[in-house]
């Protein structure tokens, strides 16, 4: 199946979903809170993931679901969400560029618009490289990156206890 099959009815800026998790990061305690916040026609469920699961399983209270979405403007993303019983432990959110130059794209991105985002929440970054720059400030670590052989950033977003 293709991408496209997979698409919800919505869509949602990437900005504005890191933004809407970031800011409910400790409130959330459940996929279904974080579809509900997000908002249930912005995102759907990637089939397989539970399949994934099955195959590598998370440790034991663990519990992760991949969701794909749209940026109207930017391209197609997935969101994968951990939770260890009631509290989100991790997100990752990846943006891929379509159009002309889109590894380009992605590049300028991160340098232009991920890189400071993270900057205005979690601080100077503790690491930086080309490629990637890592966060660390209240209780939560943040990585932005470029995502190499493909035309993507990815953003993470992790309670320390579980980095």
């Amino acid at each position: 199946m293709t991408p496209q099959a997979h698409d919800p009815s919505g869509s949602l800026s990437y900005l504005w979903l890191l933004d809407t998790v970031f800011n409910a990061f400790r409130e959330l305690s459940s996929h279904v809170q974080l579809v509900q916040r997000l908002g249930p026609a912005n995102l759907t469920e990637v089939p397989g993931s539970q399949l994934i699961e099955a195959v590598l399983p998370l440790p034991p209270g663990h519990v992760q679901r991949t969701y794909q979405f749209r940026d109207a403007s930017l391209g197609r993303g997935v969101v994968d969400a951990a939770f260890h019983v009631t509290e989100l432990v991790n997100l990752r959110a990846q943006l891929f560029f379509r159009g002309w130059f889109p590894n380009a794209k992605a590049r300028k991105y991160l340098d232009q618009v991920l890189v400071p985002w993270y900057r205005r929440k979690l601080g100077e970054p503790w690491q930086q490289h080309p490629d990637y720059c890592l966060f660390n400030s209240a209780g939560l670590v943040g990585v932005a990156r470029f995502v190499p052989g493909t035309p993507s950033v990815s953003a993470y977003l992790t309670d320390q206890h579980y980095a």
